[in-house]
């Protein structure tokens, strides 16, 4: 669908500014020794190039000068080709894409990780509407990667453009799960809506408005009093924990709900506080804190982006009842069950067990024709 594929579009264009590594995002904390190793291995991003192109032509010209080619290159060298696998599906060169993501697939480094080659495939698959293997890709990022929430999301998107409603749902059981609920950025929400609206189960639709209103109700003032004062109690301490910490969720903790979603993967904040690692100047540090204000502005862009789009959604609903839809009628409905004795089931409730995050299933009948409406 239209929206979806701008929502992926954007995202091909935001990793390019997103960086690093991958990081446990639910894991232990590291110990002092693995805290050491990671943080000297995130100190070698410093000089690693931010790249910005403004157009085609610009872009053309940079991939001219940085061929593909075999035997052993420098961590500069793959940086750089990397960068160009992650802009080339924003001026629609897709083939390009993943003709470099193959070739780093079949080269033997440490500068980008295997998770992250995995999900920019996806994205250059999903972008040429290849959903089969873009699904595919989406599945290979494991769940101790930083990317995983994200590309259980993406597969959502996928899913529905397949007119999997079953899949999209099981995908978003695992997205909204309540462990991630003060991690997640707010489209999930409305891609549930959404999907609950196709399928015509109308209660999911308020339901789902409903814990979206709980679950941001805190996180909106925290990102507008950062937006507007410049900074937070939450961002302060966050930025002297990651001065000493590396760039992982469980650095921040629970103040990373009160802060721009995913800000320590943000390369741009990174740049500022490996800076003040090594130099310890506080403009460094003060520029972190401008990059976390400037990130919880872009944060409440999309939160009421979000909340118009769910609007739509709700409106429809609204006037899908009105024109005398039977609720009886349209409420979700379980498919045949397996009677496979090796399956056991279980009914989905809040309670979340972490083994099973990843494992949810659903069922539903497709969306019976609206009645027409009597003038």
């Amino acid at each position: 669908m239209t929206l979806s594929c701008v929502k992926t579009q954007l995202a091909i264009s935001l990793i390019a500014l997103l960086g690093g590594l991958s990081f446990t995002a639910m894991g232990g904390s590291l110990d002092k020794a693995q805290q050491a190793s990671q943080m000297a291995q995130e100190a070698k991003w410093q000089n690693r190039p931010i790249l910005h192109f403004r157009s085609a032509k610009e872009f053309n010209r940079f991939v001219t000068t940085t061929p593909l080619r075999r035997g052993p290159m420098s961590e500069s060298d793959l940086w750089l080709r990397w960068q160009a696998a992650l802009w080339a599906p924003t001026f629609d060169q897709t083939t390009l894409a993943l003709k470099i993501l193959n070739w780093l697939d079949e080269q033997v480094q440490t500068v980008v990780d295997q998770d992250q080659i995995d999900l920019a495939k996806a994205r250059v698959y999903y972008q040429k509407s290849n959903l089969k293997q873009a699904e595919s890709h989406y599945r290979k990022i494991p769940s101790s990667s930083d990317y995983w929430i994200e590309a259980q999301e993406e597969l959502a998107w996928t899913s529905l453009r397949l007119n999997q409603h079953h899949q999209t749902i099981a995908s978003l059981a695992t997205v909204l799960a309540p462990v991630f609920s003060q991690i997640i950025q707010a489209e999930p929400y409305f891609l549930k809506s959404l999907t609950h609206l196709q399928i015509c189960d109308y209660g999911k639709v308020f339901e789902t408005t409903q814990l979206f209103k709980e679950n941001f109700k805190s996180r909106i003032p925290a990102l507008q009093q950062l937006a507007q004062a410049g900074t937070s109690p939450a961002a302060e301490k966050a930025i002297d924990q990651l001065m000493v910490s590396p760039f992982r969720l469980t650095s921040v903790g629970p103040g990373a709900s009160q802060l721009p979603v995913q800000f320590w993967r943000d390369q741009i904040f990174q740049r500022h506080i490996l800076h003040w690692r090594t130099s310890k100047s506080p403009g460094f540090r003060a520029q972190a804190i401008a990059r976390l204000k400037n990130l919880a502005e872009r944060d409440l862009r999309e939160i009421s982006s979000i909340v118009q789009k769910m609007h739509i959604v709700e409106a429809e609903v609204i006037q899908r009842l009105h024109m005398d839809v039977h609720l009886t009628d349209t409420r979700v409905q379980q498919g045949p069950q397996s009677n496979d004795k090796n399956q056991l089931k279980f009914p989905y409730t809040s309670e979340v067990w972490l083994d099973e995050l990843d494992s949810y299933q659903a069922r539903v009948k497709d969306c019976p024709s609206l009645r027409k409406a009597s003038l």
